[in-house]
């Protein structure tokens, strides 16, 4: 059958009731909040004397689809106004030594100045 017996055996087990607790207390405040994360809302649970750390947050809210609507940071797309600049090795075969060279400057300090290598 190819079903390995701790699959066969396995039981989920559910939520505790006081993740269940925090779980509702989460959802309450997101509804009015919805721009906090979960760093700030842990901070809010411990305000209200509730005992619980940023991973479990993290993890319930992961659990109930619930996420910040905040737009994020989009690094990856360069900003219009910035040149680029071709990639002029592309397409190069290097058939020999000392035909592609680079560089690199790399600050040192050696007796109190500092040497760029």
């Amino acid at each position: 059958m190819s079903v390995s017996r701790s699959k066969y055996y396995y039981q989920a087990v559910g939520e505790s009731s006081e993740n269940l607790k925090l779980m509702r207390k989460i959802d309450e405040f997101h509804l009015s909040h919805p721009e906090w994360g979960y760093p700030r809302m842990t901070e809010y649970l411990r305000a209200s004397g509730l005992t619980c750390n940023k991973k479990r947050v993290a993890r319930l809210m992961k659990k109930m689809n619930i996420r910040s609507v905040l737009p994020k940071p989009n690094t990856s797309l360069s900003a219009k106004s910035h040149k680029k600049y071709p990639y002029l090795l592309r397409g190069l075969k290097v058939s020999r030594s000392n035909e592609v060279w680079a560089t690199c400057s790399l600050p040192v300090r050696c007796n109190q100045k500092i040497l760029y290598i």
